[in-house]
């Protein structure tokens, strides 16, 4: 359910939250099938079709979702734009994600695929932190911030987050509950890259780039292809978390408060 918020906005409820990302999940896949078939979607990132079809296709739609929900509730600047600043030193955390990219990306997988294939791999890379973002770090934090403090909406968004990857139990089996462990730690990560970048654009490129360079040895498959990117991506959120937990009391600047006032959930 939504509900009235001040100067026209609503807020959204739990299960309108809910109902949300079912139809963020299910209706692109869908309307894929609709217009394409199933074979392109099943495809990977085999060609530059199955990669349009299958990724770029299916969040263009699942972001055009997301533009009108966020439309109807008058979100579009709490959703982009971040008022809670962080200190300096915070900014660590965005650079560590971009150096790690740098380290574990498959220059040689990529140099030997077509450009065509790179380029529709890239914007397919892009759909994703773009989607993904938009509902996570803006639709699902704000919906949050609503109802908790700001450390509870943080943790129930990238909960949220982290559940969502549960999903790949279909193609990885038992190692889905693995990546959802790991997904719920990038999400405050990526959280902090909100905070940092004042706004949604410096996750949305951060959450790109992680994928483009973990799944740049994906290029011209349609089976995940073995990689230890995400041994090293366990060791960066190790050492992320351990500087986190040392200044933990001195991630916001002294007077910094949370960008809405909270009602009992």
């Amino acid at each position: 359910m939504t509900s009235a918020h001040g100067g026209g906005e609503r807020r959204l409820g739990w299960f309108a939250l809910g109902a949300l990302i079912v139809a963020w999940l299910v209706l692109p896949l869908f309307a894929a099938v609709v217009a394409f078939g199933v074979d392109d979607l099943d495809g990977g990132y085999r060609t530059v079709r199955t990669t349009i079809v299958s990724v770029v296709f299916v969040d263009v739609c699942a972001i055009l979702i997301l533009a009108l929900v966020i439309q109807r509730l008058k979100w579009w600047r709490r959703v982009l734009c971040e008022d809670m600043p962080t200190r300096r030193w915070v900014v660590a955390v965005p650079i560590a994600y971009l150096v790690y990219c740098l380290a574990v990306t498959d220059y040689a997988h990529l140099s030997a695929a077509r450009t065509t294939q790179v380029l529709a791999f890239a914007l397919a890379m892009l759909a994703i932190g773009l989607s993904e973002e938009l509902l996570f770090r803006g639709v699902a934090l704000v919906a949050m911030r609503d109802r908790y403090r700001e450390g509870w909406a943080v943790f129930w968004s990238c909960l949220l987050f982290g559940a969502l990857h549960l999903v790949n139990v279909i193609t990885v089996g038992g190692g889905a509950a693995g990546q959802a462990v790991m997904s719920f730690g990038a999400g405050y990560f990526l959280y902090l890259c909100r905070r940092v970048g004042r706004g949604l654009w410096l996750p949305v490129l951060v959450h790109a780039a992680i994928d483009f360079a973990v799944f740049s040895n994906q290029i011209g498959y349609d089976q995940q292809q073995s990689s230890d990117a995400a041994f090293y991506e366990f060791l960066l959120m190790a050492g992320l978390a351990i500087l986190l937990l040392v200044r933990r009391k001195s991630i916001s600047p002294a007077g910094a408060g949370a960008p809405t006032t909270a009602t009992p959930g």
